[in-house]
């Protein structure tokens, strides 16, 4: 089954890569993605292929915000559990990052949200 990465402006296939990291920087997160080939060319010879793409995402917001509560370091290792968890999984296809991220990065403290129904 495809595996996609959604960050609010593209999908990205994320099943066909062979690697895939997790970094962080002070203030982005960045998902290093690696994926590698073997083909023939038109002469029958065998050639590797290398595609390396970083996917950088700034959470300045997140980290400024008055409800966060959890440094980048924090943020990066539990999305990379979320990620992992989500490419193990079989029922989910797309992995909203931005979402993942607000619910790490701003978790709703239960006796605020007690406090919203009463």
């Amino acid at each position: 089954m495809n595996k996609y990465i959604y960050d609010n402006c593209e999908l990205i296939k994320v099943s066909d890569f062979d690697k895939i990291s997790f970094t962080s920087t002070e203030d982005s997160i960045i998902i290093q993605v690696l994926k590698l080939s073997n083909e023939k060319n038109k002469f029958d010879k065998l050639i590797f292929n290398e595609i390396d793409l970083d996917l950088e995402y700034d959470l300045s917001a997140y980290l400024k915000d008055e409800n966060s509560c959890k440094s980048i370091k924090e943020i990066t290792e539990e999305l990379e559990e979320c990620f992992v968890n989500f490419m193990d999984s079989s029922d989910e296809r797309i992995f909203k990052i931005f979402n993942k991220i607000e619910k790490i990065a701003t978790p709703i403290d239960p006796l605020s949200f007690a406090n919203l129904l009463i």
